[in-house]
């Protein structure tokens, strides 16, 4: 079943220092990555590229965040939007019966059937894949160690995403963000873990759905079981952030084998919690490089 399923999380990231000073480092981040998830109705796959140049300077990372990304199938960026080519013409294939067997376990809403009924005469016209830079975000992040050895530490960001994604194929949230974002954490000898905490605030919408302002939390742990192996598990609750959606719910557990220090192998696993609109699963596996 995990052979099936399981996909190719691929991932290389290339850092490349343009310039450095004393406490100052310029650099440009490169990642590529392929993932898969399954759904009540339908598959998915995208592959995303990132380019992300950044500034460092004390305690401070500036950066901004470019996506190119290829999706085939109802991939989420924004789980209650789904990509409406895929989504409607399998509701299209299925009977009445089905559908409200479908709502009333919650994996889809009279919502989205609505979407699909106003877009019953161009669903023909949609490509079923769809590719193109997606959301840009600039970010300013904020890491301060203290304590005993300094292992623990505080951060701070802020964050601004544009909306210059397709929303409707895939490849956008269909909002203009604000993120500020609170976190601790500890990194000890072998154990670590963390606390997170933001506030998104929506300035700008670009899709037929009412985006509202939310709030999100998440925490982890990590044990290193040797000098190159960790084992984590992260669990995420996001405030739905459209009318009458459910709060977003998730956990992750994942291997981290660390080949040497600039090669990765990641090994995740993450469950939705039944959310609807969301995957009910997600496997990957993940390379990572860096130089």
């Amino acid at each position: 079943m995990l052979n099936k399923i399981l996909m190719g999380f691929f991932v290389v990231t290339c850092t490349l220092n343009a310039a450095a000073e004393e406490e100052k480092n310029w650099g440009v981040d490169f990642s590529v990555n392929s993932q898969h998830q399954e759904y009540e109705l339908v598959d998915a796959e995208m592959q995303n590229l990132n380019f992300s140049p950044y500034f460092q300077t004390d305690n401070w990372t500036f950066s901004v965040a470019v996506p190119w990304m290829s999706i085939k199938g109802d991939y989420f960026i924004n789980g209650s939007v789904p990509r409406v080519v895929n989504f409607c013409t399998r509701l299209q294939e299925i009977s009445p019966s089905i559908i409200q067997r479908l709502i009333n376990r919650g994996r889809i809403t009279t919502e989205q059937i609505e979407r699909c009924n106003q877009l019953s005469g161009t669903l023909d016209e949609m490509e079923e894949s769809q590719s193109g830079v997606g959301d840009i975000s600039l970010a300013a992040d904020y890491v301060k160690a203290w304590g005993v050895d300094e292992a623990w530490w505080t951060s701070l960001g802020l964050e601004y995403k544009a909306d210059n994604g397709d929303v409707e194929n895939g490849i956008g949230s269909g909002s203009r963000d604000t993120r500020v974002s609170l976190g601790v954490g500890y990194q000890g000898e072998k154990w670590s873990n963390h606390l997170d905490v933001s506030f998104t605030r929506v300035s700008a919408t670009d899709t037929s759905y009412e985006i509202e302002d939310y709030s999100s939390m998440s925490t982890g742990i990590a044990y290193l079981f040797w000098a190159k192996l960790t084992w984590g598990l992260d669990y995420q609750l996001e405030q739905a952030y459209l009318k009458n959606a459910e709060d977003i719910k998730y956990f992750s557990t994942y291997l981290d084998w660390s080949i040497t220090d600039n090669i990765g192998l990641r090994l995740v696993a993450s469950d939705y919690q039944d959310v609807a609109e969301y995957p009910q699963s997600e496997y990957a596996v993940g390379f990572h490089f860096s130089f």
